[in-house]
């Protein structure tokens, strides 16, 4: 499988986990800050996974956006509906 894929689906996986995660912590501040780490964490782990040397803006391109718009309708939808 491409790089890009495996990037794609492990954000898209991680974006559903840090947003269930986000809506346990019953604090707006604290779930951002948990995306974020979790989002930046990411980065790293997929960099020694597929042992490239590609940059950030690399990740976001390919799987990042969409890790923080998975993160955010998954939180909002657990924060209005539970």
């Amino acid at each position: 499988m491409q790089n890009e894929k495996k990037s794609i689906i492990t954000y898209l996986i991680f974006g559903i986990l840090a947003g269930t995660v986000s809506y346990y912590l019953n604090s707006s501040l604290m779930s951002l800050s948990v995306a974020i780490v979790v989002l930046v964490g990411l980065h790293y782990v997929l960099n020694k996974v597929m042992k490239s040397k590609e940059k950030f803006q690399w990740f976001m391109s390919n799987g990042g956006w969409l890790y923080i718009f998975v993160w955010f309708i998954i939180w909002t939808i657990m924060y209005n509906v539970m």
